[in-house]
């Protein structure tokens, strides 16, 4: 069975968007990156700005290029002296599978290794998952802005989301139901 493809869920920032994708078991995490930037359509120079992330119970942690994404599976749910390649049957990974995402609560996350003051591509995927990020990373408090730039960004997050302002549609009790989704949790 060697050589055998699994597959394997990979989330994005945007949490309504996830991958499932088939890979070779020892296959290492920038490989996975690069495989996911070619499926988002990011141009080939900016691959390696972005990383995959282990999230797991409310804790994360980027990735080194050299880990196996599979190998960590096995090893989360069934023990650092287990092996990926004794799960490759079906039936054996759907296991490891299940208990990785529900008991383990952990997931690979695709995402953008870190925010630079740099010049950025004109590529509208890339300028997307860079904005869900930054979205997802302003309200669950990984950055903490400071409460002027807080509504600053709410505004643009309101510009680009709900387009230009029309009276008939934005009333006074529109945002009573979407502000949780524009201010960090903790605010």
């Amino acid at each position: 069975m060697a050589g055998r493809k699994l597959p394997v869920k990979i989330f994005f920032v945007d949490e309504s968007k996830m991958r499932t994708v088939a890979v070779e078991p020892s296959t290492k995490a920038r490989d996975l990156v690069k495989l996911l930037a070619e499926k988002e359509e990011l141009p080939p120079d900016q691959y390696d700005r972005f990383k995959l992330f282990l999230q797991k119970q409310g804790e994360e942690r980027c990735l080194d290029d050299n880990e196996e994404p599979l190998s960590i599976m096995v090893w989360e749910t069934n023990g650092a002296d287990k092996n990926v390649a004794d799960y490759q049957a079906p039936e054996e990974w759907s296991r490891v599978k299940n208990t990785w995402e529900t008991t383990q609560q952990a997931r690979f996350v695709f995402k953008y290794r870190i925010f630079l003051q740099e010049a950025l591509p004109e590529n509208e995927n890339f300028i997307k998952l860079l904005y869900d990020q930054a979205v997802h990373d302003v309200r669950f408090n990984l950055v903490r802005p400071s409460l002027e730039d807080l509504v600053s960004l709410a505004g643009l997050q309101m510009q680009v989301d709900f387009k230009d302002h029309d009276p008939t549609k934005y009333t006074k009790d529109f945002l009573s139901g979407i502000i949780g989704n524009l201010i960090p949790q903790a605010v």
